[in-house]
């Protein structure tokens, strides 16, 4: 099951979508780089033309895409965004401190996504558990790497 896999993987990054590249196209000296989870999300990221020859990525390659917490955001549902990756999920749990906010939220495929946002956002979008909310982040954020 992939989230079992996704457990044993070693990282410091909180965010792991282990799953294969669906597609590749270049611009410039940047690649965009569409892969498919294994539990099914679509996870876009943006790396180097340098990087997508070191790590030979071609299409059905498994691949591990990374985030690091801080770099995830979230919003209120169906609120307007510009992020190239964004998921719709309901909060599980909120570790507030005076400024920063740990949010796990579980992914509408079952996945879990935790964002450190400061506590004044938190406050800004009334984060409860149980509240629906938009997890997102963007292309450039993405780290890939290989199993």
């Amino acid at each position: 099951h992939y989230l079992q896999r996704e457990a044993k993987l070693k990282t410091s990054a909180r965010n792991v979508f282990p799953g294969q590249v669906e597609s590749l196209r270049q611009s410039g000296f940047l690649v965009e780089v569409r892969l498919r989870s294994f539990g099914g999300l679509a996870v876009t990221a943006l790396i180097t033309q340098e990087s997508m020859e070191r790590m030979e990525l071609t299409p059905e390659k498994t691949v591990i895409a990374t985030v690091k917490a801080t770099l995830v955001t979230l919003a209120a549902t169906g609120a307007s965004t510009s992020a190239s990756n964004r998921f719709s999920g309901t909060v599980l749990r909120i570790n507030r401190s005076e400024l920063i906010c740990a949010v796990v939220a579980r992914l509408d495929e079952g996945s879990r996504v935790c964002a450190l946002i400061t506590t004044e956002r938190a406050d800004e979008l009334e984060l409860a558990p149980d509240m629906p909310v938009t997890i997102q982040f963007e292309a450039f954020s993405v780290v890939l790497d290989l199993p």
